[in-house]
């Protein structure tokens, strides 16, 4: 297994080069060197763009997808790790009143006694809550009209 520790190491060194890169060349006070300098730093900043884009879809996928499976699969609900980080899986449920189902959400929401949650548009959280509240009560909300899921993630504490 790669030890991460020194990659950020590497990386970190990698950067102060560049940094006394910059710093030579300002002192320099050669237009040319100063414009390649630059060109250097932007490549470096566009690499670590794309970089950062890569580790979160690697991050959302660890958190959504694969580690959960993985607890799923072992029946773990939380793990400490040898590094000091407690890792705990979670499952948020969603719901949405989709734009096109608008006018038939609120006549639902009104008619089954909810008279209080709709106003020119629908709060999100107001609508998670009322959700929670019907299926605790035995209740359904009609899924031709509403869009709910559950949404699974992990959070990673430092111990």
């Amino acid at each position: 297994m790669t030890n991460w520790g020194e990659w950020l190491i590497a990386t970190n060194s990698a950067l102060e080069l560049l940094e006394k890169r910059a710093e030579l060349s300002r002192l320099n006070d050669n237009s040319a060197e100063v414009a390649e300098t630059m060109v250097a730093i932007r490549g470096v900043d566009d690499l670590c763009g794309d970089i950062k884009k890569r580790i979160a879809k690697l991050k959302e996928l660890f958190s959504t997808v694969i580690l959960p499976e993985c607890f799923d699969n072992q029946d773990v609900k939380t793990l400490t790790t040898t590094s000091g980080y407690r890792i705990t899986a979670t499952a948020s449920d969603y719901v949405s009143l989709p734009a096109a189902n608008l006018e038939a959400g609120i006549e639902w929401l009104r008619a089954n006694g909810h008279d209080d949650v709709p106003k020119l548009t629908v709060n999100a959280g107001t609508l998670k809550s009322l959700a929670k509240e019907e299926l605790e009560a035995g209740r359904d909300m009609p899924e031709e009209i509403f869009k709910s899921f559950i949404k699974r993630g992990t959070s990673v504490t430092k111990v």
